[in-house]
């Protein structure tokens, strides 16, 4: 039933990423690192980050350079901070304490996520909010906004939760990617955040590409073998 429930997540999120933009962005959503990202190694290490559980002006990491963003728009909470917590960690509306830190903010969560190398491919682990029936979730919260600057220009994704308010979110781009926003409103209720951010130089191929070209290469070496 919950890969039902998540199948029909994706299809639902699928429609809203059908969204004209300036650069070509993908993006792949699963339970876990799928799609190629699987293979692409976590650049972060927020266990090493401190002080836990509390308010940090700005962070880097691997490679990875985490910054608040102070323009709140239209949220009522934006203290311009950005909060790496500690172990065990009980405030994301998942089942349990997490077990390993996670990146999120007091207040609502409004950060950026900026490689320091060029990179084409990015994904990480996600925390929402909002499920139905979860008592950790917050109703009437709005959908996560994810929002992909390239080097072609942004594109945005509402990023509703997925079950159990945990998965995974790769995105890939055909331009280079500058930074990934994260910008969940009543975040300051029940957290949301990231975790094991992977990146890559290259472009991950689609499911669909790969499975094209090994059909492609099984073809060509068939060819091959009835010419010898």
């Amino acid at each position: 039933m919950a890969r039902l429930r998540f199948a029909a997540f994706v299809v639902a999120v699928a429609a809203l990423v059908a969204v004209p933009a300036r650069a070509s962005v993908i993006f792949v959503l699963s339970e876990t690192p799928s799609g190629g990202f699987g293979s692409l190694p976590v650049y972060e290490d927020f266990e090493a980050v401190g002080p836990k559980d509390s308010a940090q002006l700005i962070f880097a990491s691997g490679g990875i350079f985490y910054a608040p963003v102070t323009g709140c728009g239209d949220f009522s909470v934006c203290p311009g901070n950005v909060w790496v917590t500690g172990v065990p960690y009980d405030n994301f509306g998942i089942p349990g304490d997490t077990s390993g830190s996670i990146l999120t903010a007091t207040g609502n969560e409004y950060f950026t996520v900026t490689p320091f190398f060029i990179v084409r491919s990015i994904g990480f682990d996600i925390y929402t909010i909002n499920e139905p029936g979860n008592l950790k979730s917050v109703v009437g919260a709005d959908d996560v906004i994810v929002t992909v600057l390239t080097a072609g220009g942004p594109t945005v994704l509402n990023l509703p939760p997925p079950v159990g308010n945990f998965g995974f979110l790769g995105i890939i781009s055909d331009d280079p990617i500058l930074s990934v926003t994260w910008q969940a409103d009543l975040g300051y209720v029940a957290n949301t955040g990231i975790d094991n951010v992977r990146l890559s130089e290259q472009a991950v191929p689609e499911p669909g590409t790969l499975l094209l070209l090994g059909s492609g290469m099984a073809g060509l070496a068939l060819r091959r073998r009835r010419h010898i």
